[in-house]
């Protein structure tokens, strides 16, 4: 009985082991070694969706001999010969080039391969001849796909591939591939390092444009530019980078021909398509497939800026193509940023600080100079006509201050109206700016001159965009800097000099009335 139990555990054994082996050998046909062999090509990673087709092409081919039948060698489609005109064999695989497939792809992409049929999750292709097939998906909306070659072989009786005829020939193997997929581009620009940020005229802003993972364009029409249109801003020359990185690799940078500044409508393109002589275009990015995309640049605040709750709004657009084998299927993505500059008067609230005398003379002196500083002591100029941090009231004593980033400034005159004297306080102007993460964009902004909050204002937050200028309040009609005339001094000490000086006086003539006494009584 033991004896019996023995065997019948080998032969389990045995059963389990030629169990295990049935899927590889179903997965292999036996060869005739002829013409007659065929296969089956599976592509997975495609996302079905309607109108998408998979269509495959012969690139490479099984050549048999004349008279034996027999296999002999591989050898490129006569049409790609001048694409691929010898075969490179790595470890007993064909291999192609990138540059290969996109000039292939390029060629069938105005002609109709043969189809291959959904089955389940993959795309299924069977009673396919031994050779090396490009397969193209077409008409994908959703995503972008890169050309892949799947393969029918010939493979040896020691489970190695086959290249050439020296080789005997056991199995003819499957082909089986997965596709290189990329979603559909996205667009995200930023400044300072976010969507949204106050700024002072004469600001000099990083900009930074990142597309998360470059598509692969083979066909004939790929479209993939970027253009950023500027508003309050100038570009500063010379400061743009392209760059390119892979994974945790660091950042490479491209050619500096591929972008341009056009100063007419402000815009700054980077276009990655160039149209050769030819009239055929280059896709520059080919070799990146996948690889993160970056780009930045400087630019100035002008005096051109838009004020308080009205931003800059600065759209940057990438254009691409969802298909490159046609045209027609171009779509595009925008990322927006926004900066906020404040004023002080202006059109916020004609006098919000305003200069005046005092008493009867309690009116706008205009003429009056002042200096500005930021919370460090630097000068902040407003005007480009009034350099050194200068401000004059206008005629009715308005201090018109412009493009004021939130922060903490100080405001001194030094120099006062003809007839008047110098007000000798410093006055503090604090502005505050809250954004609203969710939203990035401005909340709410507070304008407080010397510890007095003179307006504030907040925009509509009930919307999925920031609409501007909902509300604002003018908490006092104006914060004013008293000047007080030069003939109206007022004096200067307590009472106590006041009582010398009388004491003084009063002893001057004490003592000439004692002296002119003394000449009277020596006379006599």
């Amino acid at each position: 009985m033991k004896k019996f139990k023995k065997i019948f555990a080998v032969m389990l054994s045995l059963a389990m082991v030629l169990g295990m082996s049935l899927t590889t050998f179903a997965a292999e046909k036996a060869a005739a070694n002829t013409a007659d062999d065929k296969g089956t090509i599976t592509v997975s990673g495609i996302t079905k969706e309607d109108g998408i087709s998979v269509q495959y092409y012969q690139i490479v081919e099984a050549k048999y001999d004349a008279t034996t039948g027999k296999f002999t060698k591989y050898e490129v489609v006569d049409a790609y010969k001048n694409i691929i005109p010898s075969l490179t064999e790595v470890d007993g695989e064909i291999t192609f080039t990138e540059s290969q497939l996109g000039q292939i792809q390029a060629m069938v992409s105005g002609t109709t391969g043969a189809t291959m049929s959904p089955v389940g999750d993959d795309y299924v292709a069977n009673n396919v001849a031994v050779g090396s097939y490009l397969v193209v998906v077409k008409n994908a909306e959703e995503k972008i796909y890169s050309p892949v070659v799947v393969s029918v072989k010939y493979k040896s009786d020691n489970g190695s591939y086959v290249v050439d005829g020296s080789v005997d020939v056991a199995a003819v193997a499957d082909g089986n591939a997965w596709i290189k997929v990329t979603n559909t581009p996205t667009i995200e620009k930023k400044v300072n390092g976010g969507a949204a940020n106050t700024a002072n005229i004469g600001d000099k802003l990083d900009f930074e444009i990142s597309v998360p993972s470059i598509p692969y364009y083979g066909g004939a029409e790929p479209v993939f530019n970027v253009a950023d249109t500027l508003k309050g801003l100038e570009y500063v020359p010379d400061s743009i980078r392209v760059q390119v990185k892979n994974g945790s690799s660091d950042w490479v940078d491209l050619d500096a021909s591929l972008y341009t500044h056009t100063p007419a409508d402000n815009t700054v393109n980077v276009d990655f398509v160039k149209t050769n002589s030819d009239g055929t275009k280059n896709y520059t990015l080919k070799d990146y497939q996948g690889q993160a995309l970056r780009i930045t640049y400087k630019a100035e605040v002008t005096n051109d800026a838009l004020i308080n709750q009205d931003p800059k709004t600065n759209n940057a657009v990438l254009n691409y193509t969802k298909d490159s084998t046609k045209e027609g299927s171009d779509d595009s993505d925008d990322s927006t940023t926004k900066t906020y500059t404040f004023d002080i008067s202006g059109n916020l609230a004609p006098n919000l600080l305003q200069k005046i005398g005092v008493g009867d003379d309690a009116n706008g002196l205009g003429g009056a100079e002042f200096t500005i500083t930021n919370a460090d002591g630097t000068a902040y100029t407003t005007n480009p006509a009034l350099p050194g941090g200068k401000v004059i009231s206008d005629p009715d004593g308005k201090l018109y201050i412009k493009g004021l980033a939130a922060g903490t400034y100080y405001i001194e005159e030094t120099k006062a109206p003809d007839g008047y004297s110098i007000n000798p306080n410093k006055y503090e102007i604090v502005i505050e700016a809250n954004m609203n993460a969710a939203k990035d964009a401005l909340e709410s902004w507070s304008i407080t001159i010397n510890g007095k909050k003179t307006a504030e204002g907040e925009t509509e937050t009930t919307t999925a965009e920031f609409t501007v200028a909902q509300d604002m309040a003018v908490n006092d009609s104006h914060f004013a800097i008293p000047n007080t005339k030069l003939s109206g001094l007022p004096s200067t000490g307590g009472i106590g000099t006041t009582i010398f000086t009388i004491g003084g006086c009063a002893i001057m003539i004490i003592a000439a009335g004692l002296f002119f006494a003394s000449r009277r009584k020596s006379a006599k």
